[in-house]
């Protein structure tokens, strides 16, 4: 028996086939969301950063509503800090015209839940990769106990106990094993790499809270003491 891969592919039994392409399938989408988080979370990153060096004048200054509408353009849309900012300071703003004393807590808000959205919105495609990298090698497993069970039958067909009898079936097995494995680690590699960088974003949409809550504290205070 020769193996290369295309003749094992034409020896392999039907379910082998189905766990192969199951697995191919899997490595597909795998490769689409990597890509793509790839592409999101660099220009989030990119736009955020580019985005909170103009704000800090901005706000500085106190210019709130050009902070706002800073925020809220076209060349930001794909910040991760654009709504915490926009959404929180509108609310703010809102409130401290007619109920100042519940203006921050307006404020505090409209922050939190604008960065839980984004927290969710960064995750897209998370799953896939969760779920490939955890059944990932479960699926070849599968593949592998169909292709040690062809071979007994073919064992038990041949009447032999040769390599040549059961060649057929240990080469299904070593292959659904490999297929399984090699989908499942870069899937793991890459969650737990995107899985870091969330947790990074986290942490620093926690920090712009803080400051932006602490610049409200400071405007209310102002207001109050005029």
């Amino acid at each position: 028996m020769s193996f290369d891969l295309m003749h094992i592919w034409a020896s392999m039994g039907l379910p082998v086939k189905l766990v192969a392409l199951t697995m191919l399938i899997m490595g597909l989408l795998c490769l689409v969301v990597t890509i793509e988080r790839l592409l999101v979370l660099n220009k989030a990153t990119r736009q955020s950063l580019a985005l909170a060096e103009q704000l800090g004048g901005l706000l500085a200054e106190g210019k709130v509503e050009d902070a706002i509408s800073l925020a809220g353009e076209k060349q930001f849309k794909m910040s991760y800090l654009g709504p915490l900012v926009s959404n929180g300071l509108t609310a703010f703003m809102t409130r401290r015209a007619t109920r100042g004393a519940d203006a921050v807590a307006a404020a505090r808000r409209a922050i939190e839940k604008s960065t839980q959205l984004e927290d969710l919105a960064l995750r897209k495609g998370f799953s896939i990769l969760a779920t490939t990298a955890s059944s990932g090698p479960f699926v070849g497993l599968f593949g592998t106990v169909i292709g040690i069970i062809n071979a007994f039958e073919m064992m038990g067909e041949s009447g032999m106990g040769g390599i040549s009898a059961v060649s057929a079936g240990i080469a299904e097995a070593l292959v659904s094993t490999a297929f399984g494995l090699l989908v499942a680690i870069p899937a793991t590699w890459a969650f737990n790499y995107f899985l870091t960088r969330v947790e990074t974003i986290d942490t620093e949409m926690i920090v712009s809270t803080t400051e932006l809550i602490d610049f409200c504290i400071a405007e209310m205070e102002k207001r109050q003491a005029a």
